[in-house]
């Protein structure tokens, strides 16, 4: 959907905005490289969890702020931050998943962590297909849809960084026991 913004709300041409959007893999990519060093050497639960805030409060700037005259570099420096807070999020937070089970159990939690990232993808799927079937109904994006369109793209990136910061808690408070 980014790439939808950036073609019909920034007019950027289709290569344009691929190269744009690259920022947030690659700056996975490196966070990732950096994270599983990290993980080694601190507590992996709270690098997971900085991670998952980096990327929060990235996903929040761009609910936030997300319009035509949003300009390019600040749009890049979120995709930096929301790339670089899923880099550093995603080795340590599997590193605290398989830390924290027996050897004889790493089948079934690798299991687990393969079904809740299969269940994420679904449910933003979901949620996505959603919000823009709200706001946009059966329309294609167009000069006369864009007002829908960046709608659409506001309740969704709030709606994505509510459940990022959802899952900025729960990583925070992971393996603590109550009481």
């Amino acid at each position: 959907l980014m790439s939808l913004y950036l073609q019909y709300a920034k007019g950027l041409a289709p290569r344009q905005a691929g190269y744009l959007l690259l920022l947030q893999p690659v700056s996975q990519v490196l966070a990732s490289l950096v994270s599983g060093r990290l993980a080694s050497r601190f507590q992996p639960a709270g690098l997971a969890t900085a991670g998952m805030l980096a990327s929060s409060a990235g996903l929040l700037l761009a609910a936030a702020t997300i319009g035509m005259d949003t300009p390019l570099w600040f749009l890049a420096c979120q995709l930096v931050l929301i790339g670089t807070g899923f880099g550093i999020f995603i080795t340590p937070n599997s590193t605290a998943i398989m830390g924290s089970v027996s050897r004889r159990q790493f089948g079934v939690a690798s299991g687990m962590v393969g079904t809740m990232r299969t269940l994420g993808m679904a449910v933003s799927m979901t949620t996505v297909t959603l919000i823009f079937s709200m706001f946009m109904g059966d329309a294609g994006v167009s000069a006369a849809t864009l007002p829908g369109f960046l709608t659409s793209m506001r309740v969704g990136l709030t709606a994505f960084a509510v459940f990022s910061c959802l899952g900025v808690v729960l990583s925070f408070f992971r393996g603590r026991k109550a009481g």
